[in-house]
């Protein structure tokens, strides 16, 4: 095991660990009263900010010119990574931000079948068991045990980031991206996407009474959940894509099992969200199945690692 390999498992960890503590921050900002393109500004906007400096103190402004074929791969690998925020982050008003962060993580699955299709990937009966698995855990929790009562639209939501998110790992292993700097891939997508969250938010001001319909009150809960949702998610989509580029799609999708884990130990301690059995059971599945997806990426395609 290359020493660029494990720096890549030990990155993957850490974002794993950034993404799982997120949902709780947005859960502060809604409670707030902020809404979600506001909510969604201090994730990108603040994420902006970081990389900035961070380009600046590695004195790799510079790389922030890429040329005009790469840029359009990047907007399109960055409609997916927002799509992907916007309906996880949507999912939370709908559902516990525990269990949509369970259904979210079927995209190692995702990421598997995407990969087969592009011919990234040979079929196999680790592939097909892995996919089964994380098909059941989607049952189980479309139907949990006791009187928890579950909104549709936020499994559909839930389920809507997963995709969003396989597609977006799938591109950034592509040739063309796989070559850029890690911290202005991100830049891009943050510094753009903060573009477009300011001009939906005009609209959402022009037809506000007050300004709280937007921003909800200015309380500590609220500058703490923002400074929160925007560092975390600024380290761990960072960590992240610099992790898939050295361990490769499938291997980062099974390192980061602590992220649901993680968001359902958050969710069930801190804000007391109904766990079943059904849940656990499911999270145990997809677990399992992100394990048998990285065996298998590890062992027989080669070309998810990049020493």
């Amino acid at each position: 095991m290359s020493s660029s390999y494990k720096k890549g498992i030990i990155l993957i960890i850490i974002s794993a660990i950034m993404f799982g503590i997120n949902p709780a921050f947005s859960v502060m900002l809604r409670s707030g009263g902020m809404n979600l393109p506001a909510s969604l500004l201090s994730r990108f906007l603040l994420s902006a900010i970081i990389y900035f400096f961070m380009l600046v103190k590695r004195g790799q402004l510079k790389d922030v010119k890429i040329m005009d074929s790469t840029k359009v791969s990047l907007l399109v690998a960055g409609l997916f990574f927002f799509f992907m925020a916007l309906t996880l982050l949507a999912s939370y008003a709908y559902i516990p931000s525990g269990l949509a962060t369970v259904i979210h993580f079927t995209y190692p699955a995702l990421v598997m079948l995407l990969a087969i299709i592009s011919k990234q990937q040979k079929p196999s009966i680790a592939v097909v068991v892995g996919v089964v698995l994380s098909l059941i855990a989607v049952a189980l929790i479309s139907y949990p045990t006791g009187d928890v009562r579950l909104n549709s639209t936020g499994i559909l939501l839930a389920a809507v980031s997963a995709i969003a998110i396989s597609i977006y790992v799938i591109l950034l292993n592509q040739e063309g991206l796989k070559d850029i700097n890690s911290l202005v891939i991100v830049y891009y997508i943050a510094v753009f996407f903060s573009l477009l969250i300011i001009a939906w938010m005009a609209g959402e001001i022009i037809g506000a009474k007050t300004s709280r319909d937007v921003f909800g009150e200015i309380s500590l809960e609220v500058i703490i959940g923002a400074l929160g949702f925007g560092v975390s998610c600024a380290v761990g989509v960072l960590l992240f894509a610099i992790g898939v580029k050295l361990v490769g799609g499938a291997i980062a999708g099974a390192v980061s099992t602590l992220e649901p884990l993680t968001a359902v130990v958050v969710g069930t301690l801190v804000f007391k969200e109904p766990l079943p059995s059904t849940f656990i059971i499911a999270g145990i599945f997809i677990i399992g199945a992100t394990i048998l997806l990285s065996l298998k990426g590890e062992t027989v395609n080669n070309e998810f690692v990049v020493d």
